[in-house]
């Protein structure tokens, strides 16, 4: 009923741009290029929480690992915070350490890490505690590091990491482990596992919250989301990657 009200729509694409559209007449108001690398991609939807807009970066960077003479592999997974009206950046925490050049391969590219750790899910807010809970990706190069594969939480003032809990260590995988056109694969054995949907917030029978996080392995996992700690674990399928 406020006539004065300007409602917008906030959304990302395959181009890894980040867009504020006023949602009556549609016009953009603002976009923003969520990171600058190459291969950036916006697959989970920004989260919004009292006008600040929390926003999941991955990548096809594990596909681009395919091309010979690629240098495998420089994407940095992150959640960024914008101001929802204007598209500033309030704040940014990277997920993986930054890259550098480790050595050379079979076919003369550089190996380059550590890399990855996408984000490939919607975070969700756990607004009596403050925080932003997310599950990561794998690593697409090595040295493999202790957030991929994992359910962490930020506090959404800050982005500092309250917790993290990793699932599953040395998952370091791309394309050119399965298309033999590289010599950029880590590790022919790493199964993939990303943790691709989202989180949940939920109350069991007992009154209890749990973080709740399914993985490609078949897994789901319940976690405390004050402090990250396994409640239990149960398999509901074998799993793929």
């Amino acid at each position: 009923g406020d006539a004065r009200a300007k409602p917008m729509v906030h959304f990302g694409d395959v181009a890894g741009n980040v867009y504020g559209v006023d949602l009556v007449t549609g016009a953009q108001v603002w976009k923003i290029k969520a990171d600058a690398h190459p291969a950036v991609i916006i697959t989970g939807t920004p989260t919004l929480h009292r006008g600040t807009l929390y926003v999941p970066t991955s990548s096809n960077e594990e596909a681009f690992a395919t091309h010979p003479g690629y240098n495998c592999c420089s994407f940095r997974g992150s959640i960024l915070a914008l101001d929802a009206a204007t598209g500033r950046e309030k704040w940014r925490t990277w997920l993986v350490g930054e890259p550098v050049k480790r050595g050379t391969t079979k076919d003369w590219s550089d190996w380059v890490g550590p890399s990855g750790v996408a984000v490939w899910n919607s975070p969700i807010v756990d607004a009596r505690r403050g925080q932003l809970i997310f599950a990561t990706g794998d690593n697409y190069s090595l040295p493999d590091t202790d957030l991929s594969d994992a359910v962490m939480a930020l506090d959404l003032r800050t982005g500092r990491i309250r917790w993290q809990h990793q699932v599953l260590a040395g998952d370091a995988w791309n394309v050119a482990c399965v298309v033999k056109t590289s010599a950029s694969c880590p590790d022919e054995q790493a199964p993939d596992f990303d943790f691709g949907a989202g989180t949940v917030l939920a109350r069991g029978n007992n009154g209890r919250e749990y973080v709740l996080a399914g993985q490609k392995s078949g897994w789901v996992y319940a976690f405390d989301p004050a402090n990250g700690r396994l409640a239990w674990k149960t398999r509901v399928g074998r799993g793929s990657p």
